[in-house]
């Protein structure tokens, strides 16, 4: 089955995994993906975005979090649980970032979160959940 390999995967690995899973999600939503893992050219650092896509006119910055469960622990695992305020303020500053280096921030922009859970057990396709508008 695809999912074989995830039990003896890294975490980063499965996270890379999950982002390409939910760029064909936004994909087959008709999302214009525009760039995976941005982040700023210049100066020191300011975070890293997974997915940066356009939808008509509207560009949406992207966090994915993926997790592996059981059917025993699917229940309990809520992978967007990890995006702490911490996160949401390096998001946003890339995500102003971004707009500056591309000449675009007058452009309407949202957040949104996408998580994903891969079963280990192979038994079950993974389960994917978009949250839009994540700064309410």
């Amino acid at each position: 089955m695809l999912f074989d390999h995830f039990k003896k995967r890294s975490h980063a690995s499965v996270g890379k995994h999950g982002e390409d899973l939910a760029t064909v999600y936004l994909k087959k939503k008709h999302y214009k993906i525009l760039t995976r893992n941005y982040r700023n050219k210049y100066g020191t650092q300011v975070g890293e975005i997974d997915i940066i896509a356009k939808k008509k006119d509207l560009l949406i910055f992207v966090e994915v979090k993926t997790r592996t469960v059981s059917s025993s622990t699917i229940e309990q695992t809520l992978p967007e649980e990890q995006i702490t305020a911490v996160k949401l303020q390096r998001l946003q500053k890339a995500a102003t970032v971004y707009l500056h280096e591309n000449n675009v921030i007058n452009l309407p922009h949202r957040f949104d979160a996408i998580s994903i859970k891969i079963f280990n057990n192979n038994e079950q396709p993974p389960i994917i959940d978009h949250i839009k508008s994540i700064f309410l």
